[in-house]
Order: C-alpha cells, then sequence, then structure tokens
C-alpha cells in the first residue's frame, strides 16, 4: 500500500470514528483498526480537531519530535508550525501559507550534527457529509528521494558541462586527422594525438569518481588495505601531483622523521587520492598571489593526523556545514574556472570514513582552511 492509499484508508477511518460514535462497539472496533494502521506506518502522523489541538499522534510522529524538538509533546496546531518553522533550512518555504490552505503539501531540510535529513509535510482536511471534522499532517522523510533528484539534475548539469569540452575536442582532433587529402606534419599530428589522450583521461576520471560514490552509498568500495610507511605516502603524492599543479604553488610536507612514527594502516593508493584532493583543492580554491599549502603530519597514541592548510578563500561558516555534501562548491567563481564534478570532498569523506578514520575542516573566510585527517593507529601483528 502506497502513501496514498494509505492517508486515503487513514482519512476514511477518521471519518468512520465519527460515523460510529454512537455504537460503543463499532467505535472500538474502527478506534482499533486506525491506531493499528497509524502505529504501522514509517512516517509520522497527526490527527488534529476543530479546534486545532492535536487527538491523536503515531509512534514516528514521536519520535521526530524527540529528534528535533528536545522531545517537548506538541498539543497543538500552533506549536506544530513553530516546530516547522524552527527546523527549517530552506529559505525559500514559506509554512505558515502552507498551514492555512486546507491541503497542501511542502518540503523542509532540516539538520542535526553531522546529518542532514529532508521532509515532505502533507496537510489535508477530514469530512463527513461535507462537514469538517479536523486535520491531518503527515510528515515522510524524502532524503533518499530528494538526494537522487539531486543526483539527477546535477548529472545532467556536469555532463553538459565537463563532458562538452573533453567530446567536442576529441571530436576536432579525429576529424582533423581524418582528412586524408591534408598531410599533417608529425609533430602536429602527435600533439593532437596528446591532447585526445588528455581529454580521454579526463572523462575517465569523471566516471571514476562517480563510480566511487555509487560504491561508497552501497558499500561495495573494496580496499586493499595494509601497512605502509608515511615516507612512502609522501613520496607517491609528490608523484602523483600534475606538473601543473606543482607550478601553481608552494607545497611543504612537515612531518616526523624519526623511526618511531607509526606505520599507516589503510589503502596507500586511496589515502593518497584524498590527500591529493586536498592540496588540489587548496591551489584551486585561492586568490592568493603567492599560493602555499602545508602538509603536516603528526600523531599521538590513538591516531596520525594529516593536516592540510592552505591560504586561499576560504570557506564562511555557513558553507561549512555544506561543504562534504555531494556536488557542493563554496565558491562558484573558482568552480566555474576549475571545473570539477563537486564529488571530491564528498567521496574523501566517504573513503575516510571506510578506514574508520574522520575528516574536519576549519576555516576563516578570505584567509584559508585547515582540512584534518584522523586514522586510527593499528597496531602491526
Amino acid at each position: 500500500m502506497n502513501l496514498a492509499d494509505r492517508l486515503i484508508t487513514l482519512a476514511n477511518l477518521f471519518s468512520s470514528l465519527y460515523q460510529a460514535k454512537l455504537n460503543s462497539d463499532i467505535y472500538r472496533d474502527w478506534l482499533y483498526k486506525l491506531d493499528n494502521l497509524l502505529k504501522s506506518m514509517s512516517d509520522g502522523i497527526v490527527l488534529l480537531n476543530l479546534q486545532r489541538n492535536v487527538i491523536h499522534q503515531n509512534d514516528a510522529f514521536v519520535q521526530f519530535i524527540k529528534t528535533y524538538n528536545d522531545g517537548k509533546m506538541i498539543i497543538n496546531e500552533n506549536q506544530l508550525i513553530k516546530m516547522f518553522i524552527q527546523i527549517n533550512e530552506l529559505e525559500s518555504v514559506d509554512i505558515e501559507e502552507f498551514a492555512s490552505q486546507n491541503e497542501a503539501s511542502i518540503r523542509i531540510k532540516a539538520q542535526l550534527p553531522g546529518k542532514i535529513r529532508y521532509f515532505e509535510i502533507k496537510k489535508f482536511a477530514v469530512y463527513e457529509n461535507s462537514e469538517p471534522l479536523g486535520n491531518v499532517y503527515s510528515i515522510r522523510d524524502i532524503t533518499k528521494e530528494y538526494e537522487v533528484d539531486q543526483i539527477k539534475s546535477n548529472l545532467i548539469s556536469i555532463a553538459s558541462h565537463e563532458f562538452k569540452t573533453p567530446l567536442t575536442n576529441i571530436r576536432g582532433s579525429v576529424e582533423t586527422l581524418l582528412r586524408g587529402e591534408s598531410n599533417w606534419d608529425e609533430s602536429f599530428s602527435h600533439d593532437l594525438l596528446l591532447g585526445i589522450h588528455e581529454d580521454v583521461l579526463h572523462l575517465q576520471e569523471l566516471i571514476d569518481v562517480w563510480m566511487d560514490v555509487k560504491k561508497i552509498e552501497t558499500g561495495t568500495l573494496l580496499l586493499h588495505q595494509d601497512f605502509f610507511p608515511l615516507f612512502q605516502l609522501i613520496k607517491g603524492t609528490r608523484n602523483q601531483l600534475p606538473e601543473k599543479v606543482m607550478s601553481q604553488g608552494e607545497i611543504v610536507f612537515n612531518y616526523d622523521t624519526t623511526s618511531n612514527f607509526p606505520l599507516l594502516y589503510g589503502d596507500e593508493a586511496r589515502v593518497r587520492q584524498v590527500l591529493i584532493n586536498l592540496i588540489i583543492n587548496g591551489l584551486t580554491y585561492n586568490d592568493a598571489k603567492e599560493k602555499k599549502i602545508v602538509v603536516d603530519i603528526h600523531h599521538d597514541d590513538q591516531y596520525i593526523y594529516i593536516e592540510v592548510t592552505d591560504n586561499g578563500i576560504g570557506i564562511s561558516e555557513k558553507n561549512l556545514k555544506k561543504i562534504f555534501e555531494r556536488f557542493y562548491r563554496a565558491d562558484i567563481s573558482a568552480a566555474r574556472k576549475s571545473g570539477g564534478s563537486g564529488l571530491g570532498l564528498s567521496i574523501s569523506e566517504g573513503l575516510i570514513r571506510e578506514h574508520g578514520g574522520e575528516i574536519d575542516v576549519k576555516s576563516r573566510l578570505n584567509e584559508g582552511s585547515t582540512f584534518t585527517v584522523k586514522l586510527p593507529i593499528i597496531e602491526v601483528p
């Protein structure tokens, strides 16, 4: 039974309660059916009488107010609407206008530490013989549906930008080389082939990024974990950074050179992927005349810390909450200049989480940011 069918059944049961109020046995039977239906629903349900007071709420709604209203009970519609307004972070949503209508629906965004959820709230009136009996509010978690919609929208946008340029370049180069009547210079042909190769690699990187997102989401990401020394991670990072990135600014590694630095445990290639992404971001979102990235690596008894500090544009406090969301980029102008999928930090967070670690960020607008990766120390058997 889908949501619409459940709500129709709920409305019919609510109406039947009034129709059967003169017969106590029938009334109890309908009340029992209504209670079971409400308990079986994962959506939060609130029933209000004509005086706009709450007369019934199901377990899912009780759990909702425990999470988002500090457990404070809702006894009337005014308190219900006030709660929606307080927890909502979508500025464009007019909740009061929604509440003034007999039948309407809205979407709201609620945030807890480290968690963002989207909810669809529906309101409809219940009648008996054209006479109003009260209102019903339903609260449904649509986070997954919302994210899928966003992914579809963003993938279309990214495809139109990130795929169009390399595909146009490839087509142009291939068509040029296929012109049989022209005898191209060997060096010119070689340059065209190099350009095609770079564009193909760029397209492959985009596909790999999206595949990583899917694997992290579905829990199918395969990590090749083993022990490896710190210098190996740093050397591999330096070697894998593109020359054009290295030439953009100064990159400094500060780390303990003593022999007792603990071995890292994990998938070295994936940890290196995260480190490279943080370095590239620090240079990309950076308007300083002399760009600089400092990578500090140290440890305590439990964790190894990799701190990547830049002197870039920084991130506002508002955007800090969203920086690890998929497709989110804090500075639109920099994003347009640099391109990219907007998935790098989201994937980095997912990869570090798969290693049992954490990634966090501290930043000051127009001064720079520090991303801290924390990896647990695993004792060598």
